[in-house]
């Protein structure tokens, strides 16, 4: 039990650690697409270190295509020079008159691979009429139209001629630690994911263990349940979510096998051992009702005589008789003693007349099940001959087959009827029912398939032997729901 025990923890922690992993897998796998796919918004947010974290320096990403669809602007790769690599249609021509058209509306990315990343939006702004746009080199013009202050050059138009003055903020992207506020915003988007995996982690953990907990101390509630019941004298097993929930426990292995079979044993051994004692104390009170009765003569007679007991030789023969019927009386009561132990082995073959009605209620009693109805069709004082201790153990095992092969408690009625020398009893459930209606085939299924069957295959063998002592017989009634076993019994008073 320890071993299958043990093997059961370890299936469980192997289980979250496999749960564990693939929720790890799925989070990081999800956290890598929706950074790399989702860490800019807009093209003004793309810095010059997004090609350089993707290589990217003469055709765009997907993403980025999107993003210049949703914002209605055309891109373009170039050579330091202005010379176009992307769109492939344009390749080798020149970008300087497409920006000075759309000047207001130019943005340029320098990458670390000696080309630009060029966006201009659909005429947002109207540019004006450049003049001197021969006398601009391309490359300080791209330069003056670089994002996030890595323009070294501010361009200036007047009077239709554009000119460039030094960028006093320019940031020299190489020699700059700063990756730009995306990748920041990022990292703190990380962080605040990673400590929401961790605290996600350390529920799973917990949630874990109580589960696994519950799963391996549930059943225990059950068996105390059980256990409490046998304290008070019930002896059957309780009805509980936990049985109920083993509906296929014939297909499934339960926890604590060894424990439920140990319980079941127990049960089965305590009932058999109270009424074996009922029955020891019957005969016990049988045995000194006769002894009682056959004492009482010879000490009357021992009594009587010894109040004429005398010294002369007239009282010799009284004196005689008295040591005669103490000899009697030894000899009688070791002859009591010998007939109460051959009684005592001969109690499954003897046949007595014993009452119907208080019979059961004594047994109802015993065993305490409160969804028990009995009806008596049958006169007050009517007895039946037979053999008591099979009558009993008939209806002992009816009963515990009922409780201990349903789901839930049933309610039980038995009524008994007496038809001239026959006794009869219809004993109905409403729990599952059984698969088979005839009791022979019943029992043979029930001993030749799953142990869990067992029991009631030797249940029900008990209930078939003490009918056929009887010279009875029994049969199954169909019935919508439950069983109806319809038993003979023949009284051969």
């Amino acid at each position: 039990m320890n071993k299958r025990f043990t093997l059961k923890f370890l299936k469980y922690v192997a289980v979250f650690f496999i749960i564990n992993f693939i929720v790890s897998f799925i989070f990081i796998a999800l956290m890598t697409f929706n950074l790399v796919t989702n860490l800019y918004t807009t093209l003004s947010e793309v810095g010059p270190e997004y090609f350089d974290s993707t290589n990217m320096h003469d055709a765009p990403s997907e993403r980025l295509k999107k993003l210049a669809k949703r914002e209605k602007a055309d891109l373009y790769f170039t050579k330091k020079n202005g010379d176009i690599l992307y769109p492939n249609q344009l390749k080798g021509q020149n970008i300087k008159p497409k920006i000075l058209d759309n000047i207001y509306d130019t943005n340029t990315i320098n990458t670390q691979h000696n080309t630009y990343f060029i966006y201009i939006y659909h005429k947002k702004v109207k540019s004006p009429n450049i003049t001197n746009g021969n006398q601009i080199k391309t490359s300080q013009l791209l330069n003056s139209l670089a994002n996030q202050d890595f323009n070294q050059y501010n361009f200036n138009i007047n009077n239709g001629k554009l000119s460039f003055v030094k960028n006093s903020s320019f940031r020299d992207y190489e020699n700059s630690y700063n990756l730009g506020y995306n990748f920041h915003d990022a990292n703190k988007n990380f962080l605040k994911i990673t400590l929401g995996f961790i605290i996600f982690n350390i529920l799973l953990v917990a949630i874990t263990a109580f589960l696994i907990s519950k799963r391996l101390t549930k059943p225990l509630a059950y068996y105390i349940d059980w256990i409490g019941n046998l304290s008070e004298g019930k002896l059957y097993q309780p009805t509980s979510k936990q049985k109920r929930k083993r509906k296929k426990k014939r297909k499934k292995r339960k926890t604590y096998p060894e424990l439920d079979h140990s319980l079941t044993q127990l049960n089965q051994q305590m009932l058999s051992d109270k009424f074996y004692h009922n029955q020891i104390n019957y005969y016990k009170t049988k045995w000194i009702n006769q002894i009682s009765h056959d004492l009482k003569s010879p000490l009357t007679t021992i009594y009587g005589y010894s109040k004429l007991i005398q010294t002369d030789e007239a009282s010799q023969p009284y004196v005689q008789l008295i040591s005669e019927k103490a000899t009697f009386m030894s000899d009688l009561i070791d002859s009591l003693n010998q007939s109460f132990d051959l009684e005592t082995q001969q109690m499954k073959q003897d046949k007595e007349n014993f009452p119907i009605k208080a019979t059961v209620e004594r047994i109802a009693s015993i065993i305490g099940y409160q969804q028990l109805s009995l009806s008596f069709n049958l006169g007050e004082e009517s007895q039946f001959y037979g053999n008591k201790l099979y009558f009993e153990r008939l209806l002992i095992n009816l009963i515990n087959n009922s409780i201990e092969h349903n789901d839930k408690h049933p309610n039980i009625t038995i009524d008994f009827t007496r038809e001239s020398n026959i006794l009869i009893i219809d004993y109905i459930d409403d729990g599952q029912g059984l698969p088979q209606s005839n009791i022979d085939d019943l029992i043979k299924q029930s001993y030749t398939s799953k142990k869990d069957n067992a029991n009631h295959g030797m249940g029900l063998s008990i209930i078939q032997d003490a009918v056929h002592f009887h010279d009875g017989s029994i049969e199954v009634l169909p019935t919508d729901t439950g069983v109806h076993f319809h038993i003979s019994l023949v009284d051969k008073s």
